[in-house]
Protein backbone atom coordinates (compact mmCIF):
# COMPACT_ATOMS: atom_id res chain seq x y z
CA UNK A 1 0.00 0.00 0.00
CA UNK A 2 1.55 2.93 -0.53
CA UNK A 3 1.98 5.99 2.00
CA UNK A 4 1.72 9.94 2.06
CA UNK A 5 5.07 11.31 2.42
CA UNK A 6 6.44 11.78 5.85
CA UNK A 7 2.75 10.31 7.26
CA UNK A 8 1.73 7.02 8.40
CA UNK A 9 -1.76 7.26 6.61
CA UNK A 10 -2.41 5.68 3.43
CA UNK A 11 -1.89 7.91 0.41
CA UNK A 12 -5.68 6.93 -1.61
CA UNK A 13 -8.87 8.37 -0.51
CA UNK A 14 -10.56 4.57 -0.05
CA UNK A 15 -7.11 3.57 1.79
CA UNK A 16 -7.67 5.97 4.37
CA UNK A 17 -11.21 5.99 4.79
CA UNK A 18 -11.05 1.90 5.49
CA UNK A 19 -8.11 2.67 7.97
CA UNK A 20 -9.43 5.32 10.27
CA UNK A 21 -13.49 3.29 9.83
CA UNK A 22 -11.10 -0.07 11.21
CA UNK A 23 -9.57 2.45 14.04
CA UNK A 24 -12.85 3.36 14.98
CA UNK A 25 -14.02 -0.39 15.11
CA UNK A 26 -16.54 0.00 12.93
CA UNK A 27 -17.35 -2.52 10.05
CA UNK A 28 -18.65 -0.84 6.74
CA UNK A 29 -22.71 -1.79 7.84
CA UNK A 30 -22.21 0.48 11.05
CA UNK A 31 -20.69 3.25 9.40
CA UNK A 32 -22.87 3.37 6.26
CA UNK A 33 -26.05 3.59 9.08
CA UNK A 34 -23.97 6.19 11.11
CA UNK A 35 -23.90 8.56 7.89
CA UNK A 36 -27.11 7.50 5.81
CA UNK A 37 -25.32 5.44 3.59
CA UNK A 38 -25.30 2.24 2.74
CA UNK A 39 -22.21 -0.47 3.26
CA UNK A 40 -22.05 -1.19 -0.32
CA UNK A 41 -21.93 2.71 -0.83
CA UNK A 42 -18.64 2.63 2.07
CA UNK A 43 -17.48 -0.69 0.40
CA UNK A 44 -17.27 1.08 -3.35
CA UNK A 45 -15.79 4.19 -1.67
CA UNK A 46 -12.92 2.20 -0.20
CA UNK A 47 -12.26 0.21 -3.38
CA UNK A 48 -11.96 3.75 -5.37
CA UNK A 49 -15.04 2.51 -7.63
CA UNK A 50 -16.61 5.52 -6.58
CA UNK A 51 -16.20 8.92 -4.64
CA UNK A 52 -18.14 10.74 -2.01
CA UNK A 53 -19.65 13.99 -2.17
CA UNK A 54 -18.17 16.80 0.04
CA UNK A 55 -20.72 16.92 2.45
CA UNK A 56 -20.57 13.27 2.69
CA UNK A 57 -16.72 13.47 3.47
CA UNK A 58 -17.48 15.88 5.93
CA UNK A 59 -20.05 13.66 7.55
CA UNK A 60 -17.98 10.77 7.67
CA UNK A 61 -15.12 12.62 9.08
CA UNK A 62 -17.02 13.62 12.08
CA UNK A 63 -18.22 10.13 12.41
CA UNK A 64 -14.81 9.20 12.36
CA UNK A 65 -13.49 12.29 14.22
CA UNK A 66 -10.75 13.45 11.80
CA UNK A 67 -10.65 16.74 9.74
CA UNK A 68 -12.67 16.95 6.64
CA UNK A 69 -8.89 17.77 5.39
CA UNK A 70 -7.24 14.78 6.03
CA UNK A 71 -9.72 11.90 5.51
CA UNK A 72 -9.92 13.51 2.15
CA UNK A 73 -6.58 14.14 1.39
CA UNK A 74 -4.30 12.77 4.03
CA UNK A 75 -3.14 16.11 5.37
CA UNK A 76 -1.51 16.70 8.03
CA UNK A 77 -0.96 20.44 8.22
CA UNK A 78 -4.16 20.98 9.20
CA UNK A 79 -3.80 19.82 12.60
CA UNK A 80 -4.50 16.00 11.98
CA UNK A 81 -7.58 15.01 14.26
CA UNK A 82 -8.54 18.12 15.74
CA UNK A 83 -10.64 19.91 13.44
CA UNK A 84 -14.62 19.92 12.73
CA UNK A 85 -15.58 18.81 15.65
CA UNK A 86 -12.50 16.62 16.29
CA UNK A 87 -11.88 13.16 18.30
CA UNK A 88 -8.77 13.08 17.61
CA UNK A 89 -5.98 13.18 20.71
CA UNK A 90 -6.27 16.70 20.75
CA UNK A 91 -9.95 16.55 21.56
CA UNK A 92 -10.94 18.42 24.85
CA UNK A 93 -12.55 14.75 25.75
CA UNK A 94 -9.00 14.47 26.23
CA UNK A 95 -8.03 16.58 29.36
CA UNK A 96 -5.50 19.11 30.22
CA UNK A 97 -2.92 19.97 27.48
CA UNK A 98 -0.26 17.82 29.36
CA UNK A 99 -2.22 15.17 29.31
CA UNK A 100 -2.63 15.05 25.42
CA UNK A 101 1.08 16.06 24.40
CA UNK A 102 1.22 12.99 26.61
CA UNK A 103 -0.89 10.94 25.26
CA UNK A 104 -0.08 12.09 21.50
CA UNK A 105 3.70 11.41 22.37
CA UNK A 106 2.80 7.64 23.32
CA UNK A 107 0.55 7.52 20.35
CA UNK A 108 3.53 8.61 18.09
CA UNK A 109 6.02 5.63 19.22
CA UNK A 110 3.69 3.30 19.27
CA UNK A 111 3.23 3.69 15.78
CA UNK A 112 6.58 4.06 15.11
CA UNK A 113 7.38 0.82 16.87
CA UNK A 114 4.49 -0.57 14.59
CA UNK A 115 6.16 0.12 11.75
CA UNK A 116 4.85 -0.07 8.03
CA UNK A 117 1.80 -2.82 9.17
CA UNK A 118 -0.81 -1.44 9.53
CA UNK A 119 -2.40 -4.79 10.82
CA UNK A 120 -0.60 -3.96 14.08
CA UNK A 121 -3.42 -1.78 14.39
CA UNK A 122 -4.41 -4.06 17.70
CA UNK A 123 -1.38 -4.30 19.33
CA UNK A 124 -1.72 -0.31 18.89
CA UNK A 125 -4.62 -0.18 20.93
CA UNK A 126 -3.59 -2.14 23.45
CA UNK A 127 -0.50 -0.51 23.81
CA UNK A 128 -2.25 2.49 24.07
CA UNK A 129 -4.91 1.42 27.17
CA UNK A 130 -1.71 0.32 28.54
CA UNK A 131 -0.02 3.46 28.77
CA UNK A 132 -3.33 5.45 29.01
CA UNK A 133 -6.22 4.85 31.87
CA UNK A 134 -9.71 6.06 31.02
CA UNK A 135 -11.19 8.40 33.21
CA UNK A 136 -12.57 6.99 37.06
CA UNK A 137 -16.21 7.96 36.06
CA UNK A 138 -16.13 5.69 33.21
CA UNK A 139 -18.46 2.71 33.06
CA UNK A 140 -17.82 0.18 31.46
CA UNK A 141 -19.63 -2.30 28.46
CA UNK A 142 -21.26 -4.15 30.69
CA UNK A 143 -22.22 -1.57 33.74
CA UNK A 144 -24.41 0.12 30.73
CA UNK A 145 -25.76 -3.54 29.80
CA UNK A 146 -26.63 -4.16 33.75
CA UNK A 147 -28.26 -0.82 34.45
CA UNK A 148 -30.31 -0.96 31.05
CA UNK A 149 -31.76 -4.62 31.96
CA UNK A 150 -32.66 -2.73 35.47
CA UNK A 151 -34.41 0.04 33.66
CA UNK A 152 -36.39 -2.77 31.11
CA UNK A 153 -37.20 -4.69 34.08
CA UNK A 154 -38.69 -1.39 35.62
CA UNK A 155 -40.64 -0.27 32.63
CA UNK A 156 -42.36 -3.79 31.64
CA UNK A 157 -43.35 -3.95 36.01
CA UNK A 158 -44.76 -0.66 35.02
CA UNK A 159 -46.62 -1.51 32.18
CA UNK A 160 -47.91 -4.96 33.30
CA UNK A 161 -48.79 -2.86 36.70
CA UNK A 162 -50.99 -0.80 34.34
CA UNK A 163 -52.28 -3.43 32.62
CA UNK A 164 -53.70 -5.02 36.04
CA UNK A 165 -55.08 -1.86 36.80
CA UNK A 166 -56.91 -1.52 33.43
CA UNK A 167 -58.09 -4.78 33.65
CA UNK A 168 -59.54 -4.14 36.90
CA UNK A 169 -61.15 -0.51 36.04
CA UNK A 170 -62.73 -2.61 32.79
CA UNK A 171 -63.98 -5.61 35.10
CA UNK A 172 -65.97 -3.18 37.94
CA UNK A 173 -67.36 -1.11 34.74
CA UNK A 174 -68.90 -4.04 33.02
CA UNK A 175 -69.62 -5.81 36.05
CA UNK A 176 -67.34 -9.07 35.15
CA UNK A 177 -64.99 -9.28 38.19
Amino acid sequence: MKQAKNALLPEDFGARLRWFRNARNLDQAELGKTVGRTATSISEWEKGKSQPTLVQIGTIARVLGVSSARLAFGDQSSGADEGEGGGGVDSPQYGSPSVRGELREILEQTIAAAGDDRDRLGWIKVQLKTHVSPPADWRTHDEINAQAQEHKKKIWAAVDKARAAQSTDHARRTGTG
